[in-house]
């Protein structure tokens, strides 16, 4: 089986350190919902936004960096609806995973 592509929209997520972390829900649209990622790494900030989130899973020991997250492209999977995985290849604890629509970085709207 093929491996998903990297996201590019950063590039060696696991080298950053979860800054914050934010679930907003719309119950009358859950299509509406998602979640604000705040990475930083050496100071510098990154803000990105996943539209569409299912599938939320927080391991224990979070936010307690892994330096195993993955933001792939899954679009290729032809999945309704899901564009990104959030995943993390370490064997350890504190993971955040989760499927999303879209993804965007606040600071450039890309």
């Amino acid at each position: 089986m093929k491996r998903d592509p990297d996201h590019p929209i950063i590039d060696d997520p696991w080298t950053y350190d979860i800054l914050g972390f934010n679930y907003q829900v719309d119950k009358e649209d859950p299509g509406k919902s998602f979640i604000d990622l705040t990475l930083e790494k050496e100071g510098v900030v990154r803000r990105l936004r996943f539209h569409g989130p299912t599938n939320l899973e927080i391991e224990a020991g979070f936010p307690i960096p892994t330096r195993g997250m993955a933001i792939l492209d899954v679009r290729a999977r032809q999945l309704e609806g899901i564009g990104v995985e959030v995943s993390d290849f370490e064997n350890s604890t504190g993971s955040v995973t989760f499927l999303a629509r879209a993804v965007v970085d606040l600071d450039t709207q890309e």
